[in-house]
């Protein structure tokens, strides 16, 4: 007979509520919200789906627990974002460190566009939480050196905005489907570092 264990977890092993965070972030993002019922999303977590409810309270708590999940880890990459808007280095180191920002974000979180192509497409009250939260904060920081970057001649010219969702989008949408992993992402950062002149 197979008995919980009391006390600390061992290390590395990730308790119940990550476990479905984890599993809804990914669920959301390949199924979309409607689609990702709570017995996909336990399924994929290896739990029952009554300790969603227990954890969580309902699957739109669940949806917004994901975001304020992703907020938190955003913050690590606007940090890195901060120290090329002032201007210290130039505009192409800045864009070489941008798109390698881009490639880590990709590879950190290679569904994100998934869930935000399904939130578009969808109801417009998630699609506006995710913009506001997730998709504006970014952009606040990255549009000032996508601009300057193409304001130098660093970069093909355009809409900071809709260049920003291409690449993260493009690089997410080649790290979750390309079916050679050697070299993958040096092979990326390659191709995108191409299109600066």
């Amino acid at each position: 007979m197979n008995k919980n264990k009391r006390g600390p977890k061992p290390k590395g092993e990730i308790s119940c509520g990550e476990a479905i965070l984890k599993a809804a972030y990914r669920c959301f993002s390949f199924y979309g919200f409607d689609k990702a019922t709570t017995r996909i999303i336990a399924a994929e977590a290896g739990v029952d789906a009554s300790l969603i409810a227990y954890n969580f309270g309902s699957k739109d708590k669940l949806w917004l627990k994901v975001i304020d999940s992703l907020c938190e880890e955003q913050k690590e990459f606007i940090q890195g974002i901060e120290g090329l808007i002032n201007g210290e280095i130039s505009g192409k180191e800045a864009i070489h460190t941008l798109i390698e920002i881009i490639i880590a974000i990709a590879e950190q979180y290679p569904e994100f566009h998934m869930m935000i192509s399904h939130e578009m497409s969808g109801d417009s009250e998630r699609f506006g939480v995710l913009k506001t939260r997730l998709i504006d904060p970014f952009l606040v920081k990255v549009g000032p050196v996508l601009k300057r970057s193409m304001d130098e001649g660093n970069f093909p010219s355009g809409n900071p905005e809709m260049t920003l969702y291409f690449l993260l989008s493009g690089s997410s949408h080649v790290i979750h489907t390309w079916p050679e992993r050697d070299g993958l992402l040096d092979d990326l950062k390659t191709l995108l570092l191409n299109m600066i002149p």
